[in-house]
C-alpha cells in the first residue's frame, strides 16, 4: 500500500508526539507529587500550630505546648488604695483626720509546667521599696497526678486560716480581719506537701519552714535556723456551684530561740494608719519567748448569692525566762456577703479557699464583718473590735472597685498608753483591683 508524501510526513511526527506526551505526563506526575508533599507539609505545620496555643484573658497570657507538655504564663495584679481615717487610727496626731493614696500591691507573676513539674515566681512592688521576691515555688505533681500528694519547695505560702489562704484578689473585704493578719507570716522558705481526696472531699497541707519572723531574720544567736511547723486540714461535704459547706482546722508551732516577740500585732484593718491598735505590750513591755503556738477553726457556707465565713484564732507563747510573762492572743471574725445581681462566691474544693465568681461582669456585692482581737493580760495590752460594711462592684473578671466603712473601738489595760483619749476611730477605704 502506498502512502502519499503528506501521509508519510504525518507518520514521522507520531514518535515526537508520543515523546512529548510522555514528558507532559511525567511533569504532571511530578507536579502531583510536589502538591501532595506540600499538602502533607501544611498538615504537619497545622498540627504543630494546634499543639501550641496562645491564650490571652483577664488571667494573663498563657502559652501552651501540648506536644511537649509544657506551658508558660505571665499575669499580674495592681491594688490602688485611698484611705481616710481619724480617731484611734491616727492617735499619734491627736485623732486628726488623715488620708493617703498608695499602691497597696503591685505584683508580676511567672508560672508554668514542664511535664510533672510546676513552677511559679512572683515579684512584688509597692511604696518606696525595690522589687522583692514574693514567692518562688517548684512543685512536683507526679504523685498528685496519680492521686498522691503534691510536693512543693521554695519560698512557700504557709497554709493557715481560710481568709489568708484565699488570695488577696478574691477576698470580700479590702483588708483582711486583724486576727488573721496577726498570726500569718505570709511566705517563708521551706518544704510543703498537700493532697486532696476527692471521694472524701478532704484535703490537707503540712510544711516545715524557716521562721523569718523570729531572731535575726530566722536565725538564732548561734546562727542556727529557727523553724516553723504548720499544718491545715479542711472538709467540704458540700461543694457545688452555688452551695458550699466548709470546715477547717489549722495549727502552727514556731521556734523563737529566745528572741523578742513583736508587740505590734495588727493595725485594725486600715493599711495607711501608723498605729497598730492590737498590741500586747501597750502599757507594759515586749518579751522574749522560746516558742509560739497558734491554731484556728474555720467555718464557711454559701447558699446561692449569700455567703458567710467565720474563724476563731488563738495564740500562746512560752517565755524564754522561767516564770516570765507569756503573752496570749485570741480573736475571731464573721463576714457575710450577698450578691445583689445573683452570683455566688466560687469555692476551690481542692485548695479549700474562695475565688470571685467565674466570668463575673457587672455584678454588685454587699458585705458586713465584725472582727475582734484580744491581746490583753492583767496589766498590759489592748483589745480591739472593728465593724466593717462595704460594697464591691465587679466590672469584669479583671477589674473591681471596693468601698469600705470601718469603725474601731480600743479597750484594755494598755489602751490609754497606746491611743490616749482616742478610744475609737472611723475610716473609709477605697480600692481599685486590677489583674491581667
Amino acid at each position: 500500500m502506498k502512502h502519499s508524501t503528506k501521509s508519510r510526513h504525518r507518520l514521522r511526527k507520531i514518535p515526537a508526539i508520543i515523546a512529548s506526551c510522555a514528558v507532559m505526563a511525567s511533569g504532571i506526575a511530578n507536579a502531583d507529587t510536589n502538591v501532595s508533599a506540600e499538602i502533607e507539609s501544611l498538615k504537619k505545620r497545622i498540627t504543630e500550630l494546634e499543639a501550641t496555643q496562645i491564650e490571652a484573658s483577664g488571667a494573663g497570657v498563657e502559652i501552651v505546648d501540648n506536644k511537649n507538655d509544657t506551658s508558660f504564663e505571665v499575669n499580674g495584679r495592681l491594688h490602688l488604695d485611698a484611705d481616710l481615717f481619724d480617731g484611734a487610727y491616727n492617735s499619734g496626731n491627736d485623732g486628726a483626720t488623715a488620708s493617703d493614696i498608695f499602691a497597696r500591691r503591685a505584683r508580676l507573676a511567672f508560672k508554668g509546667d514542664n511535664g510533672n513539674w510546676h513552677y511559679k515566681a512572683t515579684l512584688k512592688f509597692g511604696g518606696d521599696r525595690d522589687a522583692t521576691l514574693h514567692n518562688a515555688v517548684l512543685s512536683y505533681n507526679g504523685f498528685k497526678n496519680n492521686g498522691g500528694p503534691q510536693i512543693n519547695i521554695g519560698l512557700v505560702k504557709e497554709d493557715m486560716t481560710l481568709d489568708v489562704t484565699t488570695s488577696s484578689k478574691d477576698t470580700t473585704g479590702i483588708s483582711r480581719p486583724m486576727i488573721t493578719n496577726a498570726v500569718h507570716p505570709s511566705h517563708n522558705w521551706g518544704v510543703r506537701i498537700n493532697q486532696f481526696f476527692k471521694e472524701q472531699s478532704f484535703g490537707y497541707a503540712f510544711g516545715v519552714y524557716e521562721n523569718t519572723d523570729a531572731g535575726d531574720n530566722g536565725q538564732d544567736a548561734e546562727g542556727s535556723t529557727l523553724l516553723a511547723y504548720t499544718g491545715r486540714a479542711f472538709w467540704s461535704p458540700i461543694a457545688e456551684k452555688d452551695s458550699v459547706f466548709h470546715l477547717g482546722l489549722w495549727g502552727s508551732h514556731r521556734d523563737y530561740g529566745g528572741s523578742e516577740l513583736d508587740d505590734r500585732v495588727a493595725r485594725g484593718e486600715v493599711r495607711a494608719t501608723g498605729t497598730r491598735l492590737l498590741n500586747y505590750a501597750a502599757g507594759g513591755s515586749a518579751v522574749e519567748v522560746d516558742s509560739v503556738s497558734q491554731y484556728g477553726v474555720e467555718l464557711a457556707s454559701v447558699v446561692g448569692p449569700f455567703s458567710i465565713q467565720a474563724e476563731y484564732v488563738e495564740r500562746t507563747a512560752d517565755a524564754a525566762q522561767p516564770g516570765g510573762f507569756e503573752p496570749e492572743l485570741d480573736g475571731y471574725y464573721a463576714t457575710a456577703s450577698y450578691f445583689l445581681t445573683g452570683e455566688s462566691r466560687r469555692y476551690d474544693k481542692k485548695k479549700g479557699r474562695f475565688k470571685q465568681p467565674k466570668g463575673v461582669e457587672g455584678a454588685w456585692e454587699v458585705m458586713a464583718r465584725f472582727s475582734n482581737g484580744d491581746a490583753t493580760s492583767a496589766t498590759q495590752g489592748t483589745s480591739v473590735d472593728v465593724i466593717t460594711v462595704g460594697a464591691n462592684y465587679y466590672v469584669n473578671p479583671s477589674l473591681r472597685f471596693s468601698l469600705n466603712y470601718l469603725n474601731a473601738d480600743v479597750e484594755g489595760p494598755g489602751a490609754f498608753d497606746l491611743v490616749g483619749d482616742q478610744s475609737s476611730g472611723d475610716a473609709i477605704t477605697f480600692r481599685t483591683f486590677y489583674r491581667f
